[in-house]
């Protein structure tokens, strides 16, 4: 006991990261979750290790980091609140999506380490959420995950503790608002903000037949007569969402496509597990199950499966190698 004691004093303790496009989160070792904020940096906020922050910036783009500088302003802020002046600097395992480049994998691990994190270790980011979804990962058929996020949709199919298949694409939610955003430009010489296109979306939601009224009232902006509002009728809407809804779900379709036989059928049996905050917009488990013709389970609390699960592998991690030997057998990983 004395011992876990000094330990503990002299240690800071490890963190799982869940950088996400919208959101970052942390987790604490034997705290659990410490921060959930936006994927944001503002212009003249207090830095942790450099007094000037130019401008209010989004350090990540579809997924990945996409501002080195910007990126360690973020963590660092969120670090600050372990409050413990260990003499031994943290670890970290953060999540990536299963599609990123060795770059992409450096840039995030150079963020990280900028915040005075000691080691830092990658972990495919459809493994954590499948974890924090309640998947046994450890059963011996094949179950597929869904994890529709703000900047990527990451599907993979998970067999005994390893990714057996994966497939992602840079579209998830922040693209369905920018298609609208684009919509109401081009077509009405409008400019309709993120926050009015995000709630239009929601409103209507994935399939265009589910919209119950005929018109979603908005307000957009005119270049010379300021605020105005109008009516975009749910065809209008439904069009400019639909090409992004087609390529997450044919994403979801190739991955089905790409499985053998005997898999394929395992994963029909046991079904799709739908997380991320995409997997929130109504009607999109439908669709995928339409598509696929394969039963569709949003699961709880699917905007918090990534950190979720990378809360219970770091718990898991003080008692194994993964330090050391990391996640290579993954696809797309340690290559």
């Amino acid at each position: 006991m004395g011992s876990w004691r000094l330990y503990k004093y002299i240690c800071h303790p490890d963190v799982a990261i869940d950088l996400g496009t919208a959101n970052t989160r942390l987790y604490v070792l034997d705290r659990g979750l410490v921060a959930e904020e936006p994927s944001r940096v503002g212009a003249g906020e207090e830095n942790w290790f450099d007094t000037r922050a130019e401008q209010d910036t989004a350090p990540l783009k579809g997924g990945v980091v996409n501002d080195i500088d910007a990126t360690a302003r973020l963590l660092g802020r969120l670090l600050r609140r372990i409050h413990r002046l260990g003499l031994i600097k943290p670890r970290a395992l953060v999540c990536a999506p299963s599609d990123a480049s060795p770059e992409e994998r450096f840039k995030l691990v150079e963020a990280v380490r900028r915040t005075g994190i000691s080691k830092v270790q990658v972990l495919p980011e459809p493994l954590a959420s499948a974890v924090g979804a309640g998947i046994d990962i450890t059963l011996p058929y094949g179950q597929m995950l869904v994890d529709i996020g703000d900047g990527v949709t990451d599907v993979a199919v998970i067999r005994s503790r390893k990714l057996i298949l994966t497939r992602a694409v840079r579209r998830a939610g922040s693209d369905l608002r920018r298609a609208l955003q684009r919509f109401v430009r081009e077509r009405k010489n409008l400019f309709l903000a993120a926050d009015e296109a995000d709630r239009l979306v929601r409103e209507h939601g994935a399939l265009g037949e589910a919209c119950p009224w005929r018109s979603l009232p908005a307000v957009a902006f005119d270049a010379s007569a300021g605020p105005v509002r109008i009516d975009l009728a749910c065809e209008e809407v439904f069009a400019a969402m639909a090409p992004v809804l087609g390529e997450i779900v044919d994403t979801v379709c190739r991955a089905m496509e790409a499985l053998s036989a005997e898999t394929a059928v395992e994963v029909a049996e046991s079904g799709i597990s739908l997380c991320g905050g995409g997997a929130c917009l109504r009607g999109i488990d439908r669709l995928i199950a339409r598509k696929t013709s394969i039963a569709v389970k949003l699961i709880a609390n699917p905007m918090r499966a990534t950190i979720d699960g990378a809360g219970e592998i770091l718990t898991v991690a003080r008692q194994t190698e993964l330090w050391e030997t990391g996640w290579n057998d993954a696809p797309g990983f340690g290559e």
